[in-house]
């Protein structure tokens, strides 16, 4: 009996464990300061699991060599109510609030910006309680080398035929955001 007992809860630990979100290991310098930022601005729950189980603040290169800081935030997690347009909003409200917090230049010396990556791309997810899953609507993107801050929504999670959705695409527009499938998971 204390055998059985001793294998249930083994396998209770090992499945617990499978389902926790962990920083990745293997970091550059810049995105372990990144994570540091995180840490130091009380964001640490607001950080969003990938597919892999990674905490999302690490660093990334695409086929031309460019290197990206990834940092994901999730917004409405846990919630079991519906979510609303003006909730959204709010939420991305919320997520420009937390990007300023997170700016490279925070807690890096003048060497280690010059070091980092070219771009740092800024993450916003939400879970939807009616879907029961999470999406990536709306990305901050920040170019080092031209000092240049852009903006993005989800193509794949704003409706073009639902008219709050076609109202908020609008105002999103409006201060600049354009439409990306440069969605992460």
């Amino acid at each position: 009996m204390k055998k059985i007992l001793f294998l249930v809860f083994l396998m209770i630990e090992a499945i617990g464990f499978s389902v926790n979100c962990n920083w990745y290991t293997g970091n550059t310098e810049s995105a372990s300061k990144m994570v540091e930022l995180v840490k130091n601005t009380k964001l640490t729950d607001k950080i969003y699991c990938d597919v892999e189980k990674n905490k999302m603040v690490y660093e990334t290169e695409d086929k031309n060599n460019d290197s990206f800081m990834e940092v994901g935030l999730i917004y409405n997690k846990g919630s079991k109510k519906g979510l609303t347009y003006i909730e959204i909003a709010n939420y991305l409200d919320e997520f420009e609030k937390d990007v300023i917090k997170l700016y490279p230049w925070k807690n890096l010396t003048e060497l280690e910006y010059s070091n980092s990556p070219e771009y740092y791309k800024y993450r916003m997810y939400i879970y939807s309680p009616e879907n029961k899953d999470e999406f990536m609507i709306y990305m901050i993107l920040y170019d080092t080398i031209n000092g240049e801050w852009k903006r993005f929504y989800s193509k794949d999670f704003w409706n073009k035929n639902d008219e709050n959705a076609v109202e908020m695409i609008e105002i999103m527009e409006k201060v600049g955001a354009r439409a990306t499938d440069d969605i992460v998971y």
